[in-house]
C-alpha cells in the first residue's frame, strides 16, 4: 500500500514538473504577431518564479539559496516588473561585459531600472 502511494505521489511530482516545463518553454512557430499578443498577456503572469527561471537562463546558472532571497527582496520592494524590463536591463549588462558571477550587480541594475521606469511613468 506504500509503495502504490509512493508512485501515486512521483507520478504526480513528475505531472507538475511537466507541467511547469511547458509553461516555461517557448511555443515555436508562431507567427510574430500572435507572439506579441501572448506576450502582452502574459505579461500579467511575469511573477518571481519566471523572473528567477528567466534570470538563470540569461545568466547561465541557478541562483542559489542566498541570490533567490536577494532576488525576493529585491522583487517584493521594487517590482514587479515586466518581463522586457529584465531581459533589456540583463542584456546591456552582458552586452558591456559585466561578469555573469556578480548576480547582486545584475540585481542592482533591475532596482535602479525599475525605480527610473517609475520615476518616468
Amino acid at each position: 500500500m506504500a509503495e502504490r502511494d509512493l508512485n501515486d505521489a512521483l507520478a504526480q511530482t513528475l505531472a507538475k514538473k511537466e507541467q511547469i516545463r511547458a509553461e516555461l518553454t517557448p511555443v515555436v512557430g508562431i507567427s510574430s504577431t500572435s507572439t506579441q499578443s501572448t506576450t502582452n498577456d502574459k505579461g500579467a503572469e511575469f511573477g518571481l518564479d519566471r523572473c528567477t527561471h528567466l534570470l538563470s537562463v540569461l545568466l547561465k546558472r541557478p541562483f542559489d539559496a542566498r541570490e533567490r532571497l536577494a532576488l525576493a527582496t529585491v522583487w517584493h520592494h521594487y517590482g514587479p516588473w515586466r518581463e522586457e524590463l529584465v531581459r533589456q536591463t540583463v542584456g546591456r549588462l552582458l552586452g558591456e561585459g559585466h561578469p555573469i558571477s556578480d548576480r547582486m550587480g545584475y540585481l542592482d541594475a533591475l532596482r535602479l531600472a525599475a525605480g527610473k521606469m517609475n520615476t518616468d511613468t
